[in-house]
């Protein structure tokens, strides 16, 4: 979605829905360094374009760190899942 800028801030990512400024993606760059972030974005984006137009967030910002921050859950999730089904398959393969 094209909204007025206030400010001749740099777009770092434009989407459908979702305008990233330079300033908030280095903040969220800052918060978030393994993340990749134009990807998360895109996700985001059509995450939203899935949504009906009345449920779209009117503080993007706090959406993308929202977002962001769920991702990180994400990866800790699946790193975790990833071990313990590692640690299963070495503990089966230990009893034969």
């Amino acid at each position: 979605m094209n909204q007025p800028q206030l400010f001749d801030e740099p777009i770092v990512y434009q989407g459908y829905v979702l305008d990233v400024t330079a300033s908030t993606d280095k903040i969220l760059a800052d918060l978030f360094p393994n993340i990749d972030r134009p990807c998360e974005y895109r996700l985001a984006d059509s995450w939203l374009l899935a949504k009906p137009r009345s449920r779209w967030p009117h503080n993007r910002r706090a959406f993308l760190l929202n977002w962001m921050r769920k991702c990180t859950n994400r990866e800790k999730r699946s790193d975790l899942e990833a071990r313990d089904i590692a640690v299963a398959i070495n503990a089966g393969s230990a009893g034969r």
